[in-house]
């Protein structure tokens, strides 16, 4: 088991620990609602005043804290280790991906003061603004786009062939559909206008 997996894990489980109010042992009494700071599993609440729009790096990658879900809508054991990301304060968060229909495969979660805080990749958000007033978000999909022109070189562009991890983003705008195609480091264009 690797050090980030082992120091994931156990920030996983004090989290979970301190988030409901156990000390690891099973408390039938114990209620299902919020009061006593518990919470209910699956509900999104709003990303809390000291989470709300912080940045934090992984890799090459800016992510963005979107909202924050309750301590019980995730299981630990439905999360897979991301790597630890750092923030501009000098903090260093454990981030993992999680199986859930609360989180899109392409965001990434981490433990919170106040429950499960989802982050967003910066990239996205670029698109959105660089798409205007009322684009909407329609999909996110992880790919490996063939070369640094991310599989869409312009007229006589020259692209280094290597394979760049990024984002194939699906907006609508003022019925028109657009592709986006972005790198991780933060690289992006439009590539196809969809109807």
């Amino acid at each position: 088991m690797t050090l980030a997996v082992r120091v994931l894990t156990a920030s996983l489980l004090m989290f979970a620990l301190v988030a409901c109010g156990g000390d690891g042992g099973n408390d039938a009494s114990a209620p299902d609602g919020p009061p006593g700071g518990r919470f209910t599993p699956g509900l999104a609440t709003a990303v809390t005043t000291e989470d709300a729009g912080r940045t934090a790096i992984l890799g090459v990658e800016t992510f963005v804290s979107d909202r924050t879900l309750p301590a019980g809508a995730l299981s630990a054991e439905r999360l897979e280790d991301a790597g630890v990301a750092s923030t501009d304060e000098g903090q260093t968060i454990p981030m993992a991906r999680a199986a859930s229909e609360d989180v899109a495969t392409w965001e990434l979660v981490s433990p919170g003061d106040a429950g499960w805080v989802v982050w967003r990749p910066q990239v996205v958000l670029d698109v959105l603004a660089d798409a205007g007033a009322g684009a909407t978000l329609t999909s996110v999909e992880v790919v490996d786009w063939p070369d640094r022109c991310l599989g869409a070189p312009r007229e006589d562009e020259v692209c280094a062939q290597v394979i760049t991890p990024g984002y194939r983003i699906v907006l609508e705008q003022g019925g028109e559909t657009a592709e986006y195609r972005a790198a991780r480091g933060g690289d992006f264009r439009r590539a196809i206008t969809l109807g």
